[in-house]
């Protein structure tokens, strides 16, 4: 899944100064959300049972905090 790109180019986005690059935030915190949305059972599957509940409650608080950006 595609959602550490686009988190990554938002951070480096946040760093200049510019509304260009708050357009370039918002159309990455969209996209982040799109594929963790779509993703998000099949990361949880990718993971090891033992961490899976843990990991599935990440991936849930960061749905949320995209969601609210």
């Amino acid at each position: 899944m595609e959602v550490e790109k686009p988190l990554e180019v938002i951070t480096e986005s946040v760093k200049v100064v510019r509304s260009k690059a708050l357009d370039s935030v918002e159309r990455n915190v969209r996209q982040a959300y799109r594929s963790l949305k779509q993703g998000k059972n099949m990361i949880a599957s990718g993971l090891a049972e033992s961490k899976k509940q843990h990991g599935i409650e990440l991936l849930d608080k960061l749905e949320v905090g995209l969601d609210e950006l």
